[in-house]
């Protein structure tokens, strides 16, 4: 996914952005499970804008990376057998 630059955006949208659309994405991934749609649309949000890292959801983030890493392992190792 190709990430955005928040300097492109005028000053309210920049504000919008920060205060209203980052946050709401970061609930998201932080009330949601993995699979349902709003810790995606979360995540998609987060990652675009480039947040992911921000303190207060880079565990779950990292969480995240983690659960995917294992379900393909996982399913590399169903298809092996």
């Amino acid at each position: 996914m190709e990430r955005m630059d928040k300097t492109k955006l005028t000053l309210d949208d920049q504000f919008i952005l920060e205060e209203k659309v980052i946050p709401t994405a970061k609930k998201w991934m932080l009330d949601f499970g993995f699979s349902n749609p709003l810790f995606q649309h979360g995540l998609d949000y987060v990652t675009k804008w480039g947040a992911e890292n921000d303190h207060d959801i880079s565990r779950r983030f990292e969480e995240y990376v983690s659960d995917q890493r294992m379900r393909y392992s996982n399913e590399r190792k169903e298809n092996d057998i």
